[in-house]
């Protein structure tokens, strides 16, 4: 069955020329508590599903709230949330699979809006980095 959907979202992707993804698709990951190699601190590797391995590189579209990192202007480089700016992962009880770090395209910005908007571009998956969140959005643009 899970290669029987693979295959028909693979087709599917063919046929329309772009990736679409859902923040559904994006929480198909798994926590586990573990205990580090000392024995004592606790941490949460994610688990994370082929389909969002997959995406890595592809262009998508995501529904969502911005996330300033500057006040609330235009701004090029941004947080992107499932959920309105009181509810996202940084203030509310969301997780990080809820949150994509969003960088425009070159000599774009994006003004900020308490409305939902839809922002199209190429999707990055870095897991490992432990500087920023592990979804990025690279090239976007707003979807109008």
């Amino acid at each position: 069955m899970r290669k029987c959907f693979v295959v028909i979202v693979m087709v599917w992707m063919a046929f329309t020329g772009q990736a679409q993804t859902t923040w559904g698709t994006l929480s198909l990951i798994r926590f586990e508590f573990q205990e580090d190699m000392f024995g004592s601190v606790k941490y949460e590797p994610g688990k994370f599903s082929e389909l969002i391995q997959e995406l890595d590189g592809a262009t998508i579209e995501l529904p969502g709230y911005i996330v300033p990192l500057e006040g609330k202007k235009e701004q090029a480089h941004f947080f992107f949330s499932l959920y309105p700016y009181a509810n996202c992962f940084f203030c509310g009880n969301a997780g990080p699979e809820t949150i994509i770090e969003v960088q425009m395209e070159s000599g774009t910005t994006q003004a900020y809006s308490e409305e939902q908007i839809t922002l199209q571009g190429v999707f990055r998956f870095t897991p490992l980095d432990s500087e920023s969140v592990m979804y990025k959005l690279e090239q976007a643009k707003l979807v109008e």
